[in-house]
């Protein structure tokens, strides 16, 4: 479970914004919490959204979790010398130059851990893990800075520091090493936390293994299809698994998606109605289902996968395609104490503003909101913060610009010579 985010000086971020999971003390929607079974923290968010203008960082404060996540899946293949993935804040002459920063503090074996980064385009600059007993007292696995520090194992940790080179973590050359407790925590970036962007939509394939997995599951896609008023009344799926010599003469791009995922012969069924009513008519998935359609099944997969697992989930622009409904729908599934009973987590980005007067999808603080300051940076605040009832009208306070993140429009005329 994630338990807070904190990132500084990556691309529009240019001050610390905290993404919290920590709930308030307002007593509404009880179910939208997760009792965590810990003394401190003893409850956390189920999910999360962020709102904002376009271009206010919003996509930014979760590439900042897929950039955490990658360095750390990646670190270790890298060769001395190699350039690290750095994107500071480029608008202002001192932060151009400064490092990038991330904390973390998650939940792994009932336990909570905090990871800390801090490293520019050349070198790390600083790497902590710390976990924390139940009365909060803090104990260090690793600190590392110009020098490394052990707080457990520290001839076993000794060993695996001096094989770290500058431009690799050691979390990831600890965790490959086969250090056992941090290898956990390497698992957890790999294993729990899932990220999906606005534009990755080959994710048919999480979804028809979910479906394929037995009768249930299939049972389980179907009938949220079904719910979502799609009129899809079977789906049949067959992913079929190449050959490398097959592939010789095709192009290198679709060789190697082809050689990882093989293809996928998708197809839908609906009823027909009137007098042709019958034999349920076959459907091309992908040529002849909608956009709209074609997103929502992509979704399912990643979403059950979490909420069976008790994964972390984060998604930008949930609503790309997707109706409203569709969109609370997904949501009121990780809300759901029945379907989200191992504390899975869902975070993610919109446009769609219209469940602010929906008092019964989220609480206040569970929205977030980006908005774009003077200098061009990105800040985040938890609407909860204006201290606004939870059951008082939103939308129309936000539409007028009362919480920020909106676009502030001109109203030039774009010159008619250049049309």
């Amino acid at each position: 479970m994630l338990i807070e985010f904190r990132v500084e000086n990556f691309r529009s971020i240019k001050n610390e914004v905290c993404l919290s999971m920590i709930p308030s003390s307002i007593r509404n929607l009880s179910d939208n919490l997760i009792d965590t079974k810990m003394r401190d923290p003893p409850r956390l968010l189920k999910s999360a959204v962020l709102i904002g203008q376009n271009a206010s960082g919003k996509t930014n404060v979760l590439f900042a979790f897929e950039t955490l996540k990658q360095m750390i899946l990646s670190s270790d293949k890298h060769n001395v010398g190699d350039k690290l993935p750095y994107t500071p804040f480029k608008l202002n002459t001192e932060f151009s130059t400064k490092p990038t920063h991330f904390i973390i503090n998650f939940i792994v074996d009932n336990c909570e851990h905090q990871y800390e980064l801090v490293h520019n385009s050349e070198r790390i600059l600083k790497e902590k893990l710390v976990r924390f007993t139940k009365i909060r007292r803090e104990r260090i696995i690793f600190i590392r800075e110009k020098e490394f520090e052990f707080g457990v194992d520290p001839e076993e940790q000794e060993v695996r520091s001096k094989q770290t080179p500058e431009n690799v973590l050691y979390l990831s050359r600890a965790s490959s090493l086969g250090y056992e407790p941090i290898r956990r925590i390497f698992s957890w970036f790999k294993d729990v936390l899932y990220t999906i962007g606005p534009t990755d939509l080959i994710h048919t394939d999480k979804t028809i293994a979910f479906m394929n997995q037995n009768s249930k599951c299939k049972t389980r896609v179907l009938q949220a299809l079904k719910n979502a008023d799609l009129d899809i009344q079977d789906i049949t799926a067959r992913t079929r698994k190449y050959k490398e010599e097959e592939l010789k003469d095709a192009p290198d791009i679709f060789r190697e998606i082809l050689l990882e995922k093989g293809s996928v012969d998708l197809k839908t069924f609906h009823q027909p109605v009137g007098n042709n009513a019958g034999e349920p008519i076959k459907f091309d998935f992908f040529s002849e289902e909608s956009d709209g359609t074609q997103k929502f099944f992509h979704l399912l997969g990643p979403l059950f996968n979490t909420l069976k697992k008790g994964r972390i989930i984060v998604i930008d622009e949930l609503d790309v395609k997707l109706h409203p409904g569709l969109q609370n729908y997904l949501i009121r599934m990780f809300h759901d104490p029945e379907m989200n009973n191992k504390g899975a987590q869902l975070i993610f980005t919109s446009h769609s503003v219209v469940f602010l007067d929906d008092i019964d999808v989220f609480r206040t603080d569970q929205i977030w909101i980006t908005d774009k300051q003077e200098d061009k940076s990105t800040s985040l605040i938890s609407l909860h913060s204006y201290a606004e009832r939870s059951d008082r009208r939103l939308f129309r306070k936000y539409m007028l610009g009362k919480f920020g993140g909106l676009p502030h429009l001109g109203d030039e005329r774009i010159p008619e010579d250049t049309l």
